[in-house]
């Protein structure tokens, strides 16, 4: 299809909605994916998909103009920039399609207005709170499930719809130094000093250290941190202790031995549903026992009000080994080590 007709096409089936607003959905036989990539920011689009073929190009980009040599040309007129390279197959394919000058009806000059519309599918920066990918679940039928690749939840996947958010729980390709380096830097500033360690401590707890083991998944996501979302997923809280020892065992009461039981986040969150605590080894590979009930000494002190958190505050002080409280009611994952806490969703 050539862009003209495809936009065409567009255009008359937004029309045909506003006469008879039915949804239809095509059946594929094997399992779907939709990827919606935003790109917040500022983004131009002629430095994008270059009009190289149109002759006014040149002297009205001037400096940022591409030479023609330099881009990957679709069409006669369009191009495609050096760093999209790989977005060539994909048209080649006629799996790809580009809207230039494109515009919301409503004109305004916030950014902040532009990016509410584009995420809720309304025509005005007001009006309901659901995203249009939530919404675009709730009336889909058969299964179907989301998950948004991001430290927050985008308010396009805001809504009634359960979805899921996940972000890397690993840095990057950081070495010790350049760590000490920002440590430093941190360290002159009082407001965020303890925010950069305590992104150190949550690091170590759930990130680099099981990374490095056999408990890992490609992408930076933990056995153990999927156990937690499954756990949020079916509305049970949990209580682990990561490590296992004479100092665990003289707290522990009840439950029983799994003999060094696999780690599987499927097991961990059905050993949750009984509500004791779980303990497992210090790289949550093996599971040691569950349905646990922890004593620890009650003069230790706690800031906290829940049970199973002032457990695991307690726990963590008198032992030192990290533990972990998933909560349905408060809907996070806590991480208590030592005397510290960090909340990691």
């Amino acid at each position: 299809m050539r862009r003209r007709e495809f936009v065409s096409t567009m255009c008359v089936g937004g029309l045909a909605t506003f006469g008879l607003p039915v949804v239809r959905f095509a059946h594929v036989r094997q399992s779907g994916r939709f990827v919606f990539v935003l790109l917040r920011g500022g983004f131009d689009g002629l430095a994008a998909v270059v009009p190289i073929g149109d002759a006014a190009y040149g002297a009205t980009r001037g400096p940022l103009a591409f030479d023609r040599a330099d881009v990957i040309p679709m069409n006669d007129t369009f191009a495609l920039a050096p760093g999209l390279a790989p977005l060539k197959e994909f048209w080649d394919r006629g799996e790809l399609a580009v809207l230039h000058a494109m515009a919301i009806p409503y004109r305004t000059r916030s950014h902040f207005d532009g990016q509410a519309i584009l995420e809720t599918g309304l025509d005005k920066p007001v009006g309901s709170s659901d995203g249009w990918l939530n919404r675009l679940l709730q009336v889909m039928p058969g299964d179907r499930s989301g998950i948004a690749i991001a430290a927050g939840m985008p308010r396009s996947m805001t809504g009634a719809f359960s979805v899921q958010t996940w972000s890397p729980a690993q840095l990057g390709a950081v070495d010790d130094a350049y760590l000490e380096r920002l440590a430093a830097l941190y360290r002159s500033d009082r407001v965020l000093q303890g925010r950069f360690e305590a992104a150190l401590q949550q690091k170590d707890v759930v990130g680099a250290e099981m990374m490095t083991g056999v408990n890992a998944r490609r992408g930076g996501i933990t056995p153990l941190m999927q156990a937690a979302a499954k756990i949020l997923r079916q509305e049970t809280g949990a209580l682990i202790v990561l490590g296992y020892g004479r100092d665990v065992e003289a707290i522990c009461s009840g439950g029983f031995h799994l003999d060094g039981a696999d780690f599987a986040p499927a097991r961990l969150a059905e050993l949750a549903k009984m509500d004791g605590a779980v303990i497992t080894d210090e790289a949550a590979e093996v599971i040691y026992r569950a349905n646990v009930h922890l004593i620890p000494d009650s003069s230790i002190g706690t800031s906290e009000t829940g049970t199973r958190h002032r457990t695991a505050e307690r726990v963590a002080v008198q032992t030192g080994r990290p533990v972990i409280v998933v909560s349905e009611g408060r809907q996070t994952v806590n991480v208590y080590v030592g005397a510290r806490q960090l909340e990691l969703r």
